[in-house]
């Protein structure tokens, strides 16, 4: 947060494409809870020995949307923003569900990859 505090003013909105919840709050602390939108980026990459970025597969999307679950002025704007990108986008209603849903897929991914090793 320190390295872009200082970019942020009265009109700035902070779209974090963090997985988990935790950040939503410490953000909304720093920052005020009217600059914070919920976010998600779905995409599988990782790097490769050379640590050049592998996608696995062609699902790439990303949504955002407003903490109260209105679709405000700013989600439409950023949403326009947007269209045209190669990537599925979209403003959601239900960004905080979409953003637990995908908190608990990852949580059971990870469960039972650790389960699987030897």
């Amino acid at each position: 947060m320190e390295a872009f505090a200082a970019a942020v003013g009265p009109a700035t909105t902070i779209v974090p494409l963090l997985n988990g919840m935790r950040h939503l709050d410490v953000l909304a602390a720093r920052f005020g809870p009217a600059t914070v939108l919920g976010g998600q980026c779905l995409i599988s990459a990782a790097l490769n020995d050379k640590r050049e970025i592998v996608h696995f597969n062609d699902i790439s999307a990303f949504s955002f949307g407003e903490l109260d679950g209105t679709m405000s002025e700013r989600v439409m704007a950023i949403d326009q923003a947007l269209e045209g990108a190669r990537f599925g986008n979209r403003g959601s209603a239900n960004i905080l569900l979409e953003m637990w849903e995908k908190w608990a897929f990852l949580a059971t991914l990870v469960g039972s990859t650790c389960l699987r090793q030897p």
